[in-house]
C-alpha cells in the first residue's frame, strides 16, 4: 500500500482571500442565506485546502470548520509573503 501525505502547504491565493471576503459578507451571522452560498463556501474551502468535503453536506461540524476558515481569511488583510 502506498503512503500518501496530504499537502503541507495551504494553497491560498489573493483570489481566494477576495472570494472569502465576499462570501463572509453574505453570512456574517454564521448562516449561509442560500444553498448556493453554502456550496460556494464549501467549494472554496476544498480548493484552498485540498479537501474533499461534499458541497451538499449538512454536517454542522464540517460547516463550522469551513465557516471559521472562510472567516479567518476574510478578516485578514492579505497573505503574508515569504
Amino acid at each position: 500500500m502506498e503512503n500518501r501525505k496530504l499537502p503541507t502547504k495551504k494553497m491560498v491565493t489573493e483570489a481566494h482571500i477576495q472570494k472569502a471576503k465576499e462570501l463572509y459578507e453574505l453570512c456574517k451571522n454564521g448562516s449561509a442565506p442560500t444553498i448556493e452560498v453554502k456550496t460556494q463556501m464549501l467549494n472554496l474551502y476544498n480548493d484552498m485546502y485540498g479537501t474533499t468535503y461534499r458541497n451538499t453536506t449538512n454536517c454542522s461540524s464540517c460547516l463550522n470548520v469551513v465557516f471559521n476558515a472562510i472567516k479567518k481569511h476574510a478578516l485578514r488583510s492579505s497573505i503574508k509573503k515569504k
